[in-house]
């Protein structure tokens, strides 16, 4: 029992993920079976003995000031936050005792519990496990389904925290053991949270395991869902009512309709031949005679449906709306989840200019105020561009058309003119597909993509503009080629960097911009010159041909890796799917490496202001640019060049698996390593990581490409071991 043992309850947040629910309720009021999520949270508070609790209001807090000042024996105290702190910053505000809030009277422990979520957990057996560990902070975890919504834990034997990731992107899930906000708390870990604005997951955590502080996971089977969007409330009132129909006092049903596995609030009206199957109904509804109500739909507080109305499945109806057509309704909330892919956003052909513009003022919405955002296409005039620029420029943003380019000239113009964000567009037949850069050049991650997709959801379609203002930016393409030609100078010395030196190109508009650079610094650009190069169409991945040697991008790295420690660079930031020999490399040389994500879900700043200063990192043309002109500074030319550059063979394919089947890959052993789990085999390694478009994506490191191959193939092999067939395959190359 907890009875010395106060609790604190977090209930601030907007639900904005729930609208249009949330509109006239906050988000711990959310009935689950026809009682406040929050209601739940005091009776398991009382069952186990806490006589304490503080509820941290925000949002609508007179309504939960309304639930009362008791629940049996348990005391219940209200705190509204005048600014949102965060859910450790609210922790503080309320324990702290110079700044003490609320009338708790905190002793050696404490408990944090979020006021979203239903759940039945043994909270004593969690704090006789607290005690047991005695370290600063136990947490309860639970093995969920779909893993990037929430925050993920790696434990050891003993229960003791190894990682936290919050709510990452699919590459970043190492597990299924999920963070369900519930934690006992030492009195001291008050002594970490800083003043001001502090999460949990996003800040503390972190700072507690870089500080090597013990932290804890309790894992329990018992009841507990999450109610963060629509769908999961929806999923948690059936899962809690057990497949049955429940009915609230004082609702009324005619003998002639049907309820399949509903749960049906107070003083609800349901005239003669109603069906409302498997779905929500909340207080005070009138649903009108021979109304349908298809499946998975919630109907908000005090709604009224007319007669002979439908209401198609997943709708979501906001409280007090009143339907009188006869027509078939789709209302509420649409799902726009599966618009990101893998850093990519792939809109379908039929629906360009619809989402586009919705899209627009969603980026406006995430991105606020006086926004600068740049476009540039790969060629043509791509689907819903116009519709993209009025929903940006609607939503208060200054558009500047770049014009046409590719994507490594985008993240330079990222870069270069400082805007919010850079948008890439491509039409590709099946659709609009759209990369996004931010200030580093790089992908703004997992946040952003969480951000837009609540803007989707949830915001108001403002009508469009009658005109749309559109800056035009001098050619982009001159800075580009400066810039290349800076950093050819940098890496020689010389004043005339390349004088003399044959390259043959295949043509393409990146080699097309390289060629004008290497011509400022003196190159001879002949078809059949000493040294051949090639560059895709995105101008990320190069091959350099030296006679008979072919070198391929992270082959081609190592020497500008060596060349930057050379010119006391101290400090070089590299993927966490780069290639290990890499990061050894950099280390052997006496340098420092900082790894990021591709996809970050957490703070990387560091790792990618570095990255941001490496341009030849990630895009080709100053890659390349840069190992010619190490290559002209050497009188044995590349064979000089590679001396000392370790040998490694690097592959990496994609394996696509079913959804249902992704998780039980990377659960199948290995250690996490940043971006997946890495298996470790005789001479080499596999990093399995999944990938939301297409399955698993398998990266081998070997001695050489031959054995790095061969670990692919076991690779497979242990994939299929699983009972896991593959439907198709895809090789390519990343960085």
């Amino acid at each position: 029992m907890l009875k010395d043992v106060s609790a604190v309850i977090l209930a601030g947040g907007m639900g904005k993920r729930l609208r249009p629910l949330t509109e006239k309720m906050p988000k711990p009021m959310l009935p689950i079976k026809n009682t406040p999520v929050i209601g739940h949270i005091f009776a398991l508070l009382a069952t186990h003995g806490v006589r304490n609790a503080a509820v941290m209001c925000g949002y609508m807090a007179e309504q939960l000031e309304e639930m009362g000042g008791s629940y049996g024996d348990l005391k219940i105290s209200y705190v509204v936050e005048d600014t949102p702190l965060g859910t450790a910053g609210c922790v503080r505000e309320a324990l702290v005792e110079k700044k003490k809030r609320s009338k708790l009277d905190v002793g050696e422990d404490f408990l944090v519990m979020c006021g979203d979520a239903y759940c039945d957990v043994d909270l004593s057996a969690a704090y006789e496990f607290h005690r047991s560990c005695g370290g600063l902070l136990t947490m309860v975890v639970t093995q969920v389904e779909n893993p990037q919504e929430y925050g993920l834990v790696q434990l050891d034997e003993e229960g003791r925290v190894l990682s936290f990731t919050e709510k990452p992107d699919w590459s970043a899930v190492h597990g299924d053991i999920a963070n369900t906000g519930i934690y006992f708390c030492r009195r001291e870990i008050l002594d970490y949270i800083p003043e001001g604005v502090s999460d949990f997951g996003r800040d503390l955590f972190v700072c507690l395991l870089a500080e090597g502080q013990d932290l804890y996971g309790y894992v329990t089977e018992d009841f507990w869902c999450d109610i963060g969007d629509a769908e999961s409330y929806y999923s948690c009132n059936m899962r809690a009512s057990g497949g049955d129909s429940i009915i609230g006092a004082g609702s009324k049903i005619a003998d002639s309709s049907g309820l399949g596995s509903s749960v049906i609030g107070k003083n609800v009206k349901i005239g003669e031949d109603c069906v409302v199957l498997d779905s929500i109904v909340w207080n005070n509804c009138i649903i009108g005679r021979g109304a349908v109500i298809e499946p998975r739909c919630i109907i908000g507080d005090g709604c009224v449906i007319s007669e002979n109305v439908t209401i198609k499945s997943g709708s979501v109806m906001e409280c007090d709306r009143v339907t009188v057509s006869r027509t078939t309704h789709s209302v509420g909330q649409q799902q726009y989840n599966d618009i990101f892919h893998e850093r990519t956003i792939i809109i379908p052909a039929d629906e360009a200019e619809e989402v586009c513009y919705r899209l627009g003022l969603a980026i406006g919405n995430v991105l606020k105020g006086n926004f600068t955002v740049g476009l540039m296409y790969k060629s043509g005039i791509p689907r819903g561009k116009e519709d993209l620029i009025a929903g940006l420029v609607r939503s208060g943003g200054t558009l500047t058309d770049e014009g046409e380019g590719f994507e490594a000239i985008a993240a330079f113009a990222a870069r270069e003119r400082g805007y919010n964000l850079m948008i890439f567009a491509s039409d590709m037949g099946h659709g609009v597909e759209l990369q996004v850069f931010d200030l580093t050049g790089l992908y703004p991650g997992v946040r952003f993509e969480r951000d837009v997709q609540s803007a989707l959801r949830t915001q108001k379609i403002l009508a469009r503009p009658s005109e749309v203002a559109v800056q035009t930016a001098e050619d982009v393409g001159a800075l580009y080629v400066q810039r290349l030609v800076e950093e050819i100078c940098r890496s020689s010395g010389a004043g005339i960097p390349l004088a003399g030196m044959e390259v043959g190109l295949v043509d393409t508009l990146p080699t097309r911009m390289l060629a004008r650079a290497l011509s400022e610094c003196g190159a001879m650009l002949a078809p059949m010159g000493e040294i051949q190069v090639a560059l895709t169409p995105c101008g990320t991945e190069m091959m350099m041909q030296c006679g008979e040697l072919r070198y391929e991008d992270w082959q081609l790295l190592a020497p500008i890796l060596r060349d930057e420690i050379e010119k006391d660079v101290s400090q070089i930031a590299l993927p966490y799917r780069a290639p290990k020999a890499m990061s050894e490399f950099v280390e052997s040389l006496g340098g420092k490496v900082a790894h990021y994500t591709l996809s970050p879900s957490g703070n990387e700043a560091e790792a990618r202001a570095f990255a941001a200063k490496q341009p030849w990192l990630h895009d080709g043309c100053f890659a390349l640019g840069r190992v010619l002109a190490l290559i002209a500074c050497r009188e044995g030319g590349m064979a000089e060049l590679m001396q000392g550059i370790p040998a490694f063979g690097y592959v990496v394919e994609t394996v696509d698996v079913a959804e249902c089947d992704k998780m039980a890959v990377i659960k199948s052993g290995g250690d996490f390593a940043g971006e997946g789990v890495s298996h470790e085999y005789d001479g080499g390694r596999v990093r399995m990581i999944a990938n939301s478009r297409r399955g698993v994506c398998l990266v081998a490191e070997a001695g050489d490409m031959a054995d790095a191959t061969e670990l692919i193939r076991m690779a497979k092999e242990r994939i299929e071991s699983m009972g896991i067939s593959r439907r198709k395959k895809e090789t390519q190359r990343e960085r």
